[in-house]
């Protein structure tokens, strides 16, 4: 569910092209990428049918801090 009350279906590919722009320059391993997304995927489907796209952006940045300060 977005801001102004739309609702969109999860993408996978859209967050892991949000991902690959914070992790354009740095050295990180594309595996570890596919993880972050992986989990921050499991953590949603865990917390209901709808997820706040607010929600989505918390656990990416907790993943994005984890893996990488600059990025984050």
């Amino acid at each position: 569910v977005k801001k102004d009350g739309k609702r969109e279906p999860f993408d996978r590919d859209k967050l892991a092209r949000a991902i690959g722009h914070a992790t354009r320059k740095r050295d990180v391993p594309a595996e570890k990428i596919d993880r972050l997304i992986s989990g921050v995927q499991r953590q949603l489907e865990t917390r209901g049918d709808e997820v706040r796209t607010a929600q989505i952006g918390e656990a990416v940045m907790a993943g994005l801090k984890a893996l990488d300060h600059v990025a984050y």
